[in-house]
């Protein structure tokens, strides 16, 4: 038995991507005489994506009529390309001509037969060699031997690459799941401002074949809509009359109120509704160029911008594209938020991030009129300016407290000095107390890990701290203003040898009679180390990570003085100009002129932020006075 050599590249696989992209075909034992009384076929297959070309370099078969004898036959796509015998001069021979399939296989059958004469002439035959190689599908063109029935792969656009074709859409529309059709997706748009434009998918360019398209246009009942067809109006229509193609049909209230199509514009059209829809369909066939409208329910009046507290609005039209501008009454104020608003086409006032809420003026904090070189031996009076936050409260039955304005309606101080006064009296905006301004408290909020007791028996000033919201708020200006939260950053922690401000009414010794100073008073401190506090004196009470120590050589905190703020500069690189802020609260000391502790504000900002965000939000809406000090 003869055997087929069989030396090409590819062959049959059952994956793709073990197919070959080249390879060779020869008769057995070419270059030598092939054998007789045999019969073979050869399976060529290319990865999916390509079709064979086939070319015969090499070919000598023993002619006969018709090739019924010995012969090669070329086969692929269900068909037969060609039977062939012979040599060059013979008619039969392929010559140098190229076989291409359609699909990725080929299949190449050989045949001899059983010689029983002329064997010596059979022995000038040698065969046949071949080479084949896949090449590249075009999927996107029509084949070379279309009969004109070939269906492209794709909708739109067709892009071929190596091994493969994609398809893509023209703009306006999305490829669909199948990956080969594409469509328009234009249904349920919905506008609700008082004006706008609408118009056709990728106009003025031809809008895409096969839509169904739905525009609502949604305003307030007290509304009607005018729509008013801009440019050119470019709807296929039928030569004989009618919309049987593409049609704009428009919608007032539920009912029809027109359908439209061709070269005419419906010009303006009074809906007489706050409800429009607008329905566009079209066929797949056309290279109309669509329409565009503008829908108005009147000219657009934003009425007046929203007011702000502490501050004005100045503006010259209340109509579309007006400007309003807003500012703060005074320097003692700052802006948050944008400055400037515009009227839309909606009827709103919007900034430029198109945000409607109004920007609000906050109390500027930490503001003094207090000198970085002043130099205070033990005490000095303070002049207006200076602390323009301290707040008095002349508790004479109960002894005497403060506390520091920290936003124009709140007040810190300590726990102790109002545990037993829910609606305290306080008095600030002047160093001299009966110079002040009377403000009264309608609620005070102690720390929730306060332990109320009698003052005499207490041993733990822990978490001596609290909140009194006024009945009123407090219009800031030169004698009256916020000191600062201290903010989260070891900037702001009260570290050792750090210098502070104390100020208060308090008695100047313990020798002193008067419950009270006539004139606030201050002085410079420096942070301590609490174990050196602790050492100074005999105490049984508690010290705890919430309490710091500050003072000594004279310079303290003394009686009267619960609540007052112990005030830092803010060295913060941001900062521009003198600025304080309360780290401590006098809360109890070690004897006056020797060492006090405060509590440690830092430690409680998100209470302080949580209980006034809390009451404030409860009380939205409510219209609180301002009350002028200065």
């Amino acid at each position: 038995m003869f055997i087929l050599v069989f030396l090409f590249l590819g062959g049959v696989s059952s994956s793709s991507e073990d197919r070959k992209l080249c390879g060779f075909i020869t008769s057995p034992d070419y270059p030598e005489t092939y054998p007789n009384n045999y019969h073979s076929t050869f399976h060529i297959a290319v990865p999916d994506g390509y079709h064979i070309s086939f070319t015969f370099q090499v070919f000598g078969i023993k002619p006969s009529e018709r090739c019924t004898s010995d012969y090669v036959k070329v086969s692929a796509d269900d068909k037969e390309l060609g039977r062939f015998c012979g040599h060059r001069r013979y008619r039969s021979h392929p010559g140098h001509r190229s076989f291409v399939s359609t699909g990725s296989q080929m299949e190449i059958e050989f045949h001899s037969e059983l010689i029983t004469e002329d064997y010596e002439d059979s022995m000038f035959y040698q065969g046949f060699q071949a080479y084949y190689q896949a090449v590249d599908n075009n999927e996107c063109t029509p084949p070379h031997d279309s009969d004109g029935t070939w269906t492209p792969p794709c909708q739109h656009f067709c892009n071929n690459y190596i091994g493969g074709f994609s398809c893509s859409c023209r703009p306006g529309y999305e490829l669909q799941s199948d990956k080969k059709s594409c469509k328009s997706e234009c249904s349920q748009v919905l506008f609700t401002e008082k004006a706008g434009i609408i118009n056709s998918p990728r106009y003025p360019h031809t809008y895409p074949e096969d839509l169904r398209c739905n525009y609502r246009v949604r305003v307030v009942e007290n509304l009607n809509i005018t729509l008013s067809f801009l440019e050119f109006f470019d709807v296929d229509e039928q030569q004989a009359g009618g919309c049987p193609y593409d049609i704009l049909k428009v919608f007032a209230g539920g009912t029809l109120l027109g359908s439209y199509c061709g070269r005419r514009s419906p010009g303006m059209l009074e809906t007489h509704s706050h409800e429009v829809d607008l329905v566009f369909q079209t066929d797949d066939y056309g290279e109309n160029r669509g329409w565009k409208l503008r829908y108005t329910t009147g000219d657009v009046d934003c009425g007046a911008p929203q007011s702000i507290y502490n501050g004005e609005v100045r503006y010259l039209s209340t109509n579309h594209t007006a400007e309003a501008r807003y500012s703060c009454k005074s320097e003692y104020y700052t802006l948050s938020g944008e400055e400037t608003y515009s009227c839309s086409l909606d009827g709103r006032w919007l900034n430029h991030k198109g945000q409607s809420e109004p920007p609000t003026c906050k109390p500027a904090c930490g503001r003094t009129t207090l000198q970085s070189t002043s130099r205070i031996l033990g005490g000095a009076d303070a002049r207006d300016g200076n602390f323009p936050w301290m707040v008095l409260f002349p508790i004479e039955s109960l002894g005497l407290g403060g506390g520091s304005l920290i936003s124009d309606q709140w007040v810190l101080t300590a726990a102790h000095v109002v545990q037993d006064n829910p609606e305290p009296r306080m008095r600030v905006g002047n160093v001299k107390p009966q110079h002040a301004k009377d403000l009264e408290g309608k609620r005070v909020i102690l720390h929730p890990d306060w332990v109320v007791e009698d003052a005499d028996q207490r041993k733990n000033f822990d978490n001596d701290i609290a909140l009194v919201q006024l009945s009123h708020r407090v219009e800031m200006g030169p004698c009256v203003s916020l000191v600062c939260l201290p903010g989260e950053g070891e900037g702001f922690s009260p570290v050792v040898d750090k210098r502070g401000y104390i100020a208060g009414w308090g008695k100047k010794s313990d020798t002193q009679k008067r419950l009270r100073s006539p004139i606030l008073q201050y002085a410079p401190i420096f942070v301590r180390e609490t174990a050196e506090c602790k050492a100074s004196e005999k105490t049984d009470q508690a010290f705890t990570e919430n309490m710091f120590c500050a003072g000594g050589f004279g310079k303290d905190s003394c009686g009267g003085d619960g609540g007052d703020p112990l005030m830092f500069e803010d060295q913060s690189d941001e900062v521009e100009g003198k600025k304080l802020f309360v780290g401590g609260i006098v809360s109890w000391g070690l004897g006056c002129g020797k060492f006090g502790m405060y509590t440690k504000v830092q430690n409680y900002l998100d209470w302080i932020r949580e209980t006034i965000q809390k009451v404030e939000l409860e009380e939205a809406g409510l219209n609180i006075e301002t009350v002028k000090i200065c």
